[in-house]
């Protein structure tokens, strides 16, 4: 298959146009207002705060849960079902999300976001079974899977090509704002206070973000072209001219609409293989880097290790770190480009699990005295989840919104999805099994191993897409150039 030819800088930054049609403003069209595209797509990463506060949620908990106070007891078995059946149902969440994204629109598909996670939360308010605690944690999946495609989806519509990088690295930070909330209402030790304040958040989100619009893209490909002209103008400013930008998507929505076809067809497809195959690697190895395990098991991670800081403190830290690089990355994702965050990103990342598998390879195999290295493993952390936070963290979900076709995004985006969260779910569930038998070192290693591997996928396989619009992706996807013009003509 012949690889996506890599546009050179001039081609993808000729212009300073931030509109999404791969051409310059005609004369008159005044610059975009910003505001109303950063405050849409941070009301729609609400339910990502809201998301993220799922994936930390079992750090503090579980060690409360298997204390002589708790509400009911869980062995170390039961919580490790407890931290992975969050990601089956983020498995199961992928598909029905996929639809509704397609068939309801998706605005009302992210408002649906809200409803698994809110019964989740109530149900663990309540419950004192653990049984009803698993299903509860299952049942919140079914978010994590939604939004892991939907409000990429969402926010790559809403957005012009200039500010997509920086405004799509929300997703990110609002899923480490979540991890930071509950690591930090955690470290009180309060069980109920943890649950009830996680509730809060999903609620908030129904509150900002119904006031938001649909994408002018999902209205026209539903032929609403006055509700598309409306949505548009709102995102752009009401004293902007939105009317060259609209017949450039109505030209891509009716191409969209000619092209449109089954998962079956993506598969006769050479552009959309290409962004499948790029979509499920970037997706697969994030996962298989051990992400998850990291976050679920930050706590006991840092008992194992036996350091003075305390874990509550310690899972704080790596929580702030996840925030501040999060912020880190925004102003330079269009600058530097995803292809090279990601291989950085990787590259660290597999330095960092390598140097704490040699930690616990000393400490738990030879029984080697670590005490005066005490300090690395929480360093070696720290440097892993700034190097994820800055490439494989956010940019697979971001990448995978700009290669999808537009008349498969629902539904492929599902089934990327719910392949990362199998993947996360096999992982998380088999961690403390695995370590049991051959020790934490080879876990750490594994990961690494993966993390290698990465670096040489998206060496080969992943493009750059950076400063490109949605329709010359595809184009270019294809084989097919667009030219863009500097103005000159």
């Amino acid at each position: 298959m012949k690889e996506l030819e890599m546009p050179q800088v001039n081609e993808l930054q000729g212009d300073d146009n931030c509109m999404e049609t791969g051409h310059p403003d005609p004369p008159g069209v005044k610059k975009t207002d910003k505001l109303p595209q950063i405050m849409a797509t941070m009301a729609a990463n609400m339910i990502v705060f809201s998301a993220g506060t799922l994936l930390t949620w079992t750090s503090p908990a579980a060690p409360m849960l298997q204390s002589h106070d708790s509400p009911f007891k869980v062995t170390d078995r039961e919580a490790s079902w407890v931290g992975s059946l969050l990601s089956l149902g983020a498995a199961f969440g992928g598909p029905p999300f996929g639809m509704l994204v397609n068939k309801v629109g998706r605005k009302l598909a992210i408002l649906a976001l809200s409803l698994p996670i809110t019964l989740s939360w109530i149900l663990i308010v309540c419950t004192t079974s653990v049984t009803w605690l698993y299903i509860a944690r299952f049942v919140s999946g079914l978010t994590l899977g939604g939004v892991s495609f939907v409000i990429p989806i969402y926010v790559a519509e809403i957005v012009e090509p200039c500010v997509r990088g920086p405004l799509s690295a929300l997703f990110q930070v609002g899923f480490n704002i979540g991890i930071l909330y509950a690591y930090t209402v955690g470290a009180a030790g309060h069980y109920m206070l943890l649950n009830l304040m996680c509730l809060a958040v999903p609620i908030l989100f129904v509150l900002l973000f119904i006031w938001m619009p649909e994408t002018p893209q999902y209205l026209l490909s539903k032929g609403k072209s006055a509700e598309a002209a409306k949505s548009l103008q709102w995102l752009r400013g009401r004293d902007n001219n939105v009317d060259h930008e609209l017949q450039q998507l109505k030209e891509d929505a009716e191409t969209d609409a000619k092209n449109r076809g089954s998962f079956k067809d993506v598969l006769t497809s050479p552009e959309s293989v290409k962004a499948l195959v790029i979509s499920t690697g970037l997706v697969g190895f994030q996962q298989l880097g051990g992400i998850c395990v990291v976050l679920f098991y930050t706590e006991t991670i840092f008992k194992a290790v036996g350091s003075t800081m305390s874990a509550s403190l310690s899972s704080v830290i790596v929580g702030v770190v996840m925030l501040i690089m999060s912020f880190c990355i925004m102003p330079i994702m269009d600058r530097a480009g995803r292809r090279v965050l990601l291989l950085v990103s990787c590259s660290f990342d597999m330095l960092s699990l390598l140097a704490l598998g040699l930690y616990f390879f000393l400490k738990e195999q030879l029984q080697q005295d670590v005490s005066a290295i005490s300090w690395l493993p929480l360093l070696c952390l720290i440097l892993y989840i700034s190097a994820y936070c800055l490439g494989i963290g956010p940019l697979p979900w971001i990448v995978m919104s700009e290669v999808l076709p537009p008349n498969v995004k629902g539904s492929v985006g599902a089934i990327v999805a719910s392949f990362c969260w199998i993947t996360s779910f096999i992982l998380t569930n088999s961690f403390q099994t695995f370590t049991d038998y051959v020790g934490r070192y080879c876990a750490f290693w594994f990961f690494a191993l993966n993390s290698g591997l990465a670096t040489l996928f998206i060496y080969y396989k992943v493009p750059e897409t950076k400063g490109i619009s949605l329709q010359e992706i595809q184009e270019r996807l294809a084989g097919k150039r667009r030219e863009i013009s500097t103005g000159s003509a």
